[in-house]
């Protein structure tokens, strides 16, 4: 098989429709969260100005004019650390909900099978508990994890067993594409005309960017 379809057309016993529906997950799952996410750290990029050279002259010594491949990546220390302050920041579910499969008591109290937890991911991830100045875009803290990460407080994908299958590929995905544009792109923001805004009724967290991109000399 050449790509996704055809594997599951002639390696599954899923009818069409089926496939159907699993195409339109991986799309929405895979893609559209790819490029809020390209979104948010552009904003926040645009916010903080001084990190897009602190990016740009990584990505130059590392590649020079040629394209990424898959074994520059992990040398993109600086890309990756932009991404996930982004997604530390502003990180595509805030919150998630977990069903407990058993009884058990915590903190004295005794919770029956099937409640269901809400687990606050944006609270974690600005707790000062875990992450120095933690309402600051601070990337070059992800340089040096060993010295005070703890493990389960960086929760963009979730964690345990419903942990995001898409992990790795979305983090490849997105340390190329902002690599790409960082390094071939200058980019600004524009104003947006009061009639073309569209508010976010559900997610303020995100603004609505118009930028004007100019290809770099």
């Amino acid at each position: 098989a050449e790509d996704l379809i055809e594997a599951l057309l002639e390696n599954s016993d899923l009818p069409a429709d089926e496939v159907v529906s699993e195409m339109i997950g991986m799309f929405l799952a895979g893609h559209e969260t790819t490029s809020t996410t390209l979104q948010a750290t552009t904003q926040l990029l645009l916010q903080h100005p001084t990190y897009i050279p602190w990016a740009r002259d990584q990505i130059t010594s590392v590649l020079g004019t040629r394209d990424p491949t898959l074994e520059d990546l992990p040398k993109l220390t600086h890309v990756d650390a932009i991404i996930r302050e982004s997604l530390r920041l502003l990180p595509l579910a805030d919150v998630v909900f977990r069903a407990c499969t058993r009884a058990f008591e915590m903190g004295g109290v005794r919770y029956p099978k099937g409640t269901v937890f809400t687990v606050g991911i944006a609270g974690v991830h600005t707790s000062p508990k875990y992450y120095k100045d933690p309402t600051r875009f601070v990337p070059e803290r992800w340089l040096n994890m060993a010295d005070w990460f703890v493990p389960d407080t960086f929760l963009p994908f979730i964690d345990g067993p419903h942990r995001c299958i898409g992990e790795k590929f979305a983090l490849n995905e997105l340390k190329t594409l902002l690599t790409v544009f960082l390094r071939d792109w200058d980019f600004e923001r524009i104003p947006i005309p009061p009639n073309e805004v569209e508010k976010n009724v559900v997610d303020t967290r995100f603004e609505q960017i118009k930028l004007r991109v100019t290809p770099r000399k």
